[in-house]
């Protein structure tokens, strides 16, 4: 019996390890472009700190802080770059029930007023009363911000603390978007470009707490091809 029982085990820490992998930015198809779980500054990204905001890197991976009220922060990277790719980031949810805040990922970026992303909480059209946890798609061009689309989707968890996985897959001017791997939306694009930017995002638009909030992302992932 003891035997059996341990075989149970063994198979149900299996399970709960590959669905954990699946979750991550894994399964992604084609070459490897650009990885960083974001231990040290080394990946290239635009990093120091601006007006209300610093960014730091570390064993937690990227923690962008908030210092201001109504701040928002464009992160990109400027040595790497992909117009066709599959994008991927994971993140924690802000732990902050109090505050509207939202955080995502940025990609297709010629420069930080002209973007898409794909962004998680935030004070946007819900189609539920709770906006806090809602999902949505976003088009920045000249700095005018356009809804693509936004979901409350059941199946995704996106409570205070937890790891949210972010992706965006571009071909053929087509943006297929999906939060830990349940599937949004595809959107058609006017073109993709070959030389272009990817990041993330994170904004508070209230009065953020001291010392102030944080965003964590724990790894950025970005492949291409088949």
């Amino acid at each position: 019996m003891l035997k059996v029982v341990s075989a149970v085990v063994f198979l149900l820490l299996i399970v709960i390890q590959t669905s954990a992998y699946a979750a991550g930015c894994d399964g992604q198809k084609g070459r490897v472009i650009f990885e960083d779980d974001f231990s040290d500054d080394s990946g290239g990204w635009a990093h120091g700190s601006g007006a209300g905001w610093s960014a730091s890197f570390g064993k937690s991976g990227l923690t962008l802080r908030m210092h201001d009220p109504i701040t928002s922060v464009r992160f990109l990277n400027i040595t790497f770059a992909a117009g066709e790719g599959d994008f991927c980031v994971e993140a924690i949810m802000p732990g902050s029930a109090e505050i509207i805040a939202r955080m995502g990922l940025m990609f297709l970026a010629s420069d930080s007023a002209n973007f898409y992303a794909l962004m998680v909480g935030g004070d946007v059209p819900a189609p539920s009363n709770d906006d806090r946890g809602a999902i949505s798609l976003w088009r920045v061009d000249g700095g005018n911000w356009g809804l693509l689309g936004t979901w409350s989707e059941s199946k995704i968890k996106l409570d205070p603390g937890s790891v949210v996985v972010l992706r965006a897959e571009v071909k053929a001017k087509l943006i297929t978007a999906s939060v830990d791997g349940v599937e949004l939306k595809k959107v058609r694009i006017p073109g993709d470009g070959d030389n272009l930017k990817f990041g993330v995002y994170a904004e508070t638009s209230e009065a953020a707490p001291a010392p102030g909030m944080s965003f964590q992302f724990k790894r950025y992932k970005v492949t291409a091809g088949e």
